[in-house]
């Protein structure tokens, strides 16, 4: 089987639940952020998976994650209502930060209640955060306020359309509304009827993956061009707390998914079957990313294999590949003490 259900390494970092994973453009480094506040940089291009860097400086749970398309920048959002833009290793703004790149680079602090998400344009100057204060900012990185959105209620997680001129937001009304990134105005809305809890955009098309919570949970696949829905997966388990799914795969052709049953799911993304039902964590994974990358934006000159990153609440992130790969590694690279027993994510809604 191509699918990856092999676990080939667990990474044991962070001290607590890990609630989202991002790897960067070029494939080299997997991004992991978590309740214990911390953001931590793994080397993907490392068998052992070695840490690269941690970054320290929030005073709260870190919420997400956003590589900016160039890579040379990577954003944090925090439960501290802060969003900071870091250096990687290897950026070129590095030297702006300290010799080390040990401090962010900047700091936004607009935000009056907990930030949810981020996003980047397409020109790695503009980035856009929104929070649980109702409002979503549009920022230059140099600091500069460009636009302010105002809703009705608390933001839980917004997206960028591949061209990179619109962004999708979802609000706690289960609203999700589409807006011109050029005029700032909103193209239309799109309501559901049950509460959304976060959205992924495809890199290949006009489509959004909306996750539901309700007493059956399901993902919806929702095409913006033609502004339905055009296929849903089922089978997973999402309570009240935020469980993430993504587009996997060459050519994005599956759908993947954590779940609260401590398993990965994983569904054929045109004819919505359920493929793979993956255990191997102890408790709710919260975040998933399989992404598909090809030689132009890996910098290589071969076809490009990615891995499956799985992140949960049992403190660890989980590295899958084909069913052909060697047997989990226990990567132990701290002596935290992890719970094996399964326990309910603390990411509420």
């Amino acid at each position: 089987s191509l699918l990856p259900t092999q676990c080939v390494a667990r990474l044991e970092k962070h001290m607590d639940g890990v609630w989202y994973v991002a790897m960067s453009h070029d494939g080299r480094t997997i991004a992991s952020s978590s309740k214990d506040k911390t953001v931590i940089l793994w080397d993907a291009t490392d068998p052992g998976f070695r840490i690269v860097k941690q970054l320290i400086g929030h005073n709260e749970a870190c919420s997400h994650i956003a590589w900016s398309p160039d890579d040379q920048y990577i954003l944090t959002a925090s439960y501290d209502n802060n969003v900071r833009l870091w250096a990687p290793p290897g950026s070129v703004h590095v030297r702006d930060s300290d010799e080390k790149g040990q401090r962010p680079l900047r700091t936004f602090a607009k935000h009056r209640q907990s930030v949810t998400a981020v996003g980047w344009l397409h020109d790695s100057l503009h980035f856009v955060s929104a929070g649980f204060d109702k409002h979503v900012l549009l920022w230059k990185v140099d600091g500069t306020r460009v636009n302010r959105w105002r809703f009705s209620s608390r933001v839980q997680d917004l997206g960028i359309t591949r061209d990179g001129m619109r962004m999708v937001v979802v609000n706690s009304n289960g609203h999700l509304k589409v807006f011109d990134l050029a005029t700032y105005d909103e193209l239309f809305s799109l309501p559901e009827s049950d509460g959304i809890t976060s959205i992924a955009m495809s890199q290949l098309s006009d489509q959004v993956l909306v996750n539901i919570s309700n007493a059956t949970p399901v993902i919806r696949l929702m095409d913006l061009a033609e502004r339905r829905v055009v296929q849903k997966y089922m089978g997973h388990f999402q309570g009240r707390f935020v469980v993430r799914s993504c587009f996997g795969g060459p050519r994005e052709q599956f759908v993947v998914s954590g779940s609260e049953d401590s398993q990965i799911y994983i569904w054929h993304r045109h004819f919505g079957s359920l493929l793979e039902v993956i255990p191997g964590h102890a408790s709710t994974v919260n975040a998933v990313c399989w992404p598909c990358l090809t030689p132009a934006n890996s910098g290589c000159s071969a076809p490009v294999t990615t891995w499956l990153i799985t992140a949960a609440d049992d403190h660890t992130l989980r590295v899958w590949g084909p069913s052909s790969s060697s047997a989990c590694s226990e990567l132990t690279v701290c002596d935290a003490s992890v719970s094996k027993s399964s326990r309910g994510s603390d990411h509420a809604q």
